[in-house]
């Protein structure tokens, strides 16, 4: 199971007839993040005419999709700035769109057209990555297997947290719930049955 996010967070400018549209991309996780991001947004950028945002936050019973125009006439900001999103298939990001408005109006048609190319042109500049669902695990083995290990199996994980060297080898690692039966068969078979895995916690991380 993969989504596609943004890796950081990333403004941009547009000026559209002397109205500032500055968007703000960021990567969120839970739902609390949407309101500390707001919140920096309308702290960075006092005194703004609008705040418009979307959001697509993914959870267990789907994708949650939100979206405000701040203000704006219905339907010019916050649906352009989430139909950004939705094209792009992007999850667990947010949008904000802050406006310095510039004493000229824009019609319905030029504020749907602003509020869309600001953000599009911010997700030209962003890194978009992979997030793939994931099993996290400890692997312990003696260091007579570790050579062999790092050759045949190594490749397999998805990140590599941390190596412990005590009396035997301990490393924790995150690896994709696909390849997690066919990996503990393996690592069984390589080490005759020495090695132990332990299973800790379950979710999405950076795809390699």
């Amino acid at each position: 199971m993969i989504f596609k996010t943004i890796s950081d967070l990333i403004e941009l400018e547009l000026t559209e007839k002397k109205s500032r549209f500055i968007c703000i991309l960021s990567p969120v996780i839970e739902p609390q993040d949407i309101e500390k991001i707001l919140q920096a947004a309308s702290q960075k950028y006092s005194g703004a005419r609008h705040y418009c945002f979307a959001y697509r936050l993914r959870q267990d019973t789907g994708i949650l999709e939100r979206c405000s125009d701040d203000g704006e006439p219905n339907g010019t900001a916050g649906w352009p700035i989430l139909n950004v999103l939705n094209k792009r298939e992007l999850e667990n990001i947010i949008a904000v769109v802050v406006r310095y408005f510039g004493g000229t109006l824009l019609g319905t048609g030029g504020l749907v057209k602003a509020y869309t190319q600001v953000v599009q042109s911010a997700l030209d500049e962003a890194q978009v990555v992979n997030m793939e669902y994931s099993q996290n695990i400890i692997v312990t083995l003696d260091y007579s297997y570790y050579g062999s290990f790092q050759n045949l199996l190594l490749k397999s994980l998805n990140q590599v947290t941390n190596i412990r060297y005590t009396d035997r080898i301990s490393l924790e690692a995150w690896i994709t719930l696909e390849q997690l039966p066919s990996f503990m068969a393996e690592v069984d078979n390589l080490t005759g049955g020495t090695a132990s895995i332990e299973l800790h916690e379950e979710g999405f991380v950076l795809q390699r």
